[in-house]
């Protein structure tokens, strides 16, 4: 019986070596016909969980020099964008900490703002311990879409707990594309 137990320990603890398996997933990014009148892949989104978290690096091309384009994740596809996507909650994420830091925006799905550069790129990365690749639960970001919008998001403001949200937040998808397996 002693023998069984500590064969038991043994095996239990060397399951804990083992390192996680990296996963992957990524996309294509795509421009809006309403914008230029065609549809058109200027940019990509690749993003790898590992050691706990997410990594997430979005880049696209083609944008006016200086804009500053806000990024979300939302549910549905480029043809029929849903609302913004927040794990399946209406939690406030403002708080909530993710790589041992507030999060600092209201929703899951709130990506950042991206600064597109003098040449009309932008690149941004993000990670953080929130989401999950393929897990198949409710922080899944596979298979959501990665939104591109016309404006910057004021993310201060909208965390501020003075702040009554009686806007419509219209801000257009210029650009979007979802997030498949690798």
């Amino acid at each position: 019986m002693i023998q069984l137990i500590a064969l038991s320990i043994a095996i239990t603890a060397s399951g804990c070596n083992e390192e996680e398996k990296p996963v992957t997933a990524g996309g294509s990014i795509y421009s809006f016909a309403i914008y230029n009148g065609v549809v058109e892949e200027i940019g990509s989104v690749f993003a790898i969980q590992k050691d706990g978290a997410v990594q997430m690096t979005i880049t696209v091309s083609g944008q006016r020099p200086g804009a500053i384009r806000a990024v979300h994740l939302h549910e549905g596809d480029c043809d029929n964008p849903g609302g913004y996507w927040n794990m399946e909650t209406t939690d406030n994420y403002c708080e909530v900490l993710s790589m041992g830091e507030s999060w600092g925006k209201p929703l899951a799905g709130d990506v950042g703002n991206m600064l597109i550069d003098d040449e009309g790129r932008g690149t941004l990365t993000i990670q953080t311990d929130l989401w999950s690749i393929d897990s198949g639960n409710n922080t899944d970001i596979l298979g959501k879409l990665v939104a591109i919008h016309y404006n910057p998001y004021d993310f201060i403001l909208e965390c501020d707990s003075t702040h009554i949200p009686d806007h419509t937040h219209s801000n257009p998808i210029l650009a979007c594309g979802l997030i498949n397996g690798k």
